[in-house]
């Protein structure tokens, strides 16, 4: 199958997956009730989002969880990995959940994305280097951004992805305040795309 758009969702839940970590390790730190409110806001955004995915469309999730715990988490239901799996749920083979990506820990060697192209290639979907891709979740300026610039690298897109300002953490910027931001973002990473929408 052709994909339409290849969508990328960088990190849902990741306040939450942090506070569990930090928990684990006994320092205490909680997240205040707003917080809190924000990133549930954040992932009703996401489940939003892939319920507007086009039947062609292939969402592929960088959930926060690192590979040595992410069994656990998904198993005990934690809450970062609801979005995970209402988006399983709802589009089956055309979602794609890989952990937290290499190039996101400042890894020198990444196979995170050969991995998903591998998955790609297994469920039969065409990703020439015109396919549209959009990136969205936490946090913009950097982990969405990043994932931005390292598929547009290594995957020779001929576009570089766009990103739906309002299906990231920055979700309630104006057109102006957009603008704004792309412009400064353009600084160390000329090719950024952000668009207001969700």
């Amino acid at each position: 199958m052709k994909i339409n758009t290849l969508h990328f969702l960088v990190h849902p839940g990741f306040s939450l997956a942090i506070e569990e970590k930090v928990r684990r390790s006994r320092i205490p730190r909680e997240l205040t009730q707003r917080e809190r409110e924000n990133e549930m806001e954040l992932l009703a955004n996401y489940r939003e989002k892939i319920d507007g995915l086009n039947e062609s469309d292939v969402l592929v999730i960088f959930s926060p969880s690192e590979k040595r715990t992410y069994l656990r988490d998904f198993r005990e239901g934690k809450e970062w990995t609801t979005t995970e799996r209402y988006a399983r749920d709802k589009l089956g083979d055309r979602c794609i959940v890989l952990t937290n990506p290499d190039f996101l820990r400042s890894s020198k060697k990444s196979d995170s994305l050969n991995r998903l192209w591998n998955i790609l290639e297994r469920r039969g979907f065409d990703f020439p280097e015109d396919t549209p891709c959009e990136v969205w979740g936490t946090s913009l300026p950097t982990c969405v951004i990043d994932t931005a610039d390292e598929i547009f690298r290594q995957f020779k897109l001929k576009e570089y992805p766009v990103i739906p300002v309002k299906a990231t953490n920055y979700g309630n910027l104006t057109q102006q305040e957009i603008e704004e931001l792309e412009k400064r973002l353009r600084m160390h990473h000329p090719n950024v795309k952000l668009v207001n929408r969700l």
